[in-house]
């Protein structure tokens, strides 16, 4: 090099005197030096001029993307003693090309099915995974219309879509179906995003479809399942009770006893129903408590209570404990008087998982501790409290029954709140 400009100085961080007297081949990055040698060769050789795009090495170690310009200049003979170099920074422009081809190569590879549509609903791309979901090639889908893939029943969802995209709304991922080229349905996640121009305008949207067929037909069979287990429960329940009324009912045996027992294990059975709906794992606390109060009329209540999951051990539990207290309480307290009310309370604090649970019962006939704990006193201060993590008391006042519970719940089965 015999001359560089300050600009040329500038792209490379080199003093003008750095650059001078050096070979400009020692600037470029190895891989490009051999391709940019033999360009150079056949300039010297032809005076035929050349072009190439290449990186040069800066001189903290850096790369710098240039776009090069090559040519002779001529004496007056003709003869070719020097050559000219115009480079020009186009790292900004390879960085984008890069992010683009990287991009693509991502869209291609991608084992979700990824395609765009115009904003009249033709497709405009279609990559490997959709040719394998819906059975059309690239060369099949591109220019048709995306109403292709709808089945009947959903020709709405495509302009409801393009509708919300253009209007600059959030489109939140969706399950839905999709038809394949052979008719078969397929169920899908799809995820929308709009497509700008270079003014940011909305030319279209892009679809990603994630298949969830092995998940739905899970979730399906799970559901067949779930009812097959919850109806064999059922008529285990029903066989024991027969069982019991059998084996029980007969004459000197107290049919109170029967009775109650036959009710407990409904009121198990009535758990079961609850736990069917949350897969086996949890049951809302609400609930529980209105199911087993079914029996009595819902005026003699006062419920307050956040929604709470009990995890699985304490549900069976805790329904026996709230069948026991209202059944004793229809017996000889609150609700064995027309005036008598129960109020029924909890709360939950979600920092240290713990659950406290208030059953009080008023304006019934004067209570009267018990000479001996039947089933239901042991229930709730041995059994629940065990399952339950915590302690529970029962509190004969003369006013009304008071029973407090406190549970610590497993935090691996921490409640859901709504």
């Amino acid at each position: 090099m015999t001359l560089v400009n300050q600009r040329f100085c500038e792209m490379l961080g080199y003093q003008r005197e750095e650059l001078v007297g050096i070979r400009f081949q020692d600037l470029t990055f190895p891989d490009d030096r051999q391709e940019a040698e033999r360009l150079f060769m056949h300039l010297a050789e032809t005076g035929e001029p050349f072009d190439m795009e290449k990186r040069c090495v800066r001189k903290d170690g850096s790369l710098v993307w240039t776009a090069v310009s090559v040519s002779a200049l001529t004496d007056d003979d003709g003869s070719i003693r020097q050559v000219g170099f115009i480079a020009i920074d186009i790292s900004a422009r390879k960085s984008a090309q890069e992010a683009e081809r990287l991009l693509a190569s991502i869209i291609a590879s991608s084992n979700d099915a990824i395609l765009s549509i115009d904003l009249g609903m033709t497709i405009t791309n279609w990559n490997a995974a959709a040719e394998r979901l819906y059975g059309y090639t690239r060369d099949e889908a591109v220019g048709k219309s995306v109403l292709m893939l709808l089945p009947e029943g959903r020709h709405d969802e495509e302009p409801e879509i393009l509708r919300q995209v253009s209007a600059g709304k959030v489109v939140e991922p969706y399950e839905t179906q999709r038809r394949r080229k052979d008719g078969g349905l397929v169920d899908v996640q799809l995820s929308v995003s709009p497509i700008y121009d270079s003014n940011g305008t909305t030319i279209g949207a892009s679809k990603v479809a994630h298949d969830i067929t092995a998940r739905k037909e899970a979730e399906r069979l799970q559901t067949v399942l779930t009812s097959e287990l919850n109806h064999r429960v059922k008529n285990t329940f029903s066989t024991v009770i027969a069982i019991a009324r059998q084996t029980l009912d007969r004459d000197g045996t107290d049919r109170n006893q029967v009775s109650a027992f036959q009710d407990r294990l409904i009121s198990m059975a009535k758990a079961h129903d609850l736990l069917t709906h949350r897969d086996w794992q949890r049951a809302d606390l609400g609930e529980l408590v209105s199911q087993v109060l079914e029996p009595y009329p819902p005026e003699r209540f006062d419920i307050e209570g956040c929604a709470v999951l009990l995890p699985q051990k304490a549900v069976l539990s805790f329904s026996l404990a709230i069948h026991e207290l209202a059944t004793n309480a229809a017996k000889y307290g609150a609700l064995s008087v027309a005036q008598g009310r129960v109020s029924i309370s909890w709360s939950y604090e979600e920092a240290i998982t713990r659950l406290r649970f208030r059953w009080v019962e008023r304006d019934g006939p004067t209570v009267q501790p018990p000479s001996r704990k039947g089933f239901g006193s042991r229930l709730v201060e041995r059994l629940l409290a065990a399952e339950l993590n915590g302690r529970s008391t029962i509190n004969y006042d003369p006013a009304g029954v008071i029973c407090e519970i406190e549970a610590i719940l497993d935090p691996d089965a921490a409640p859901e709140r709504r």
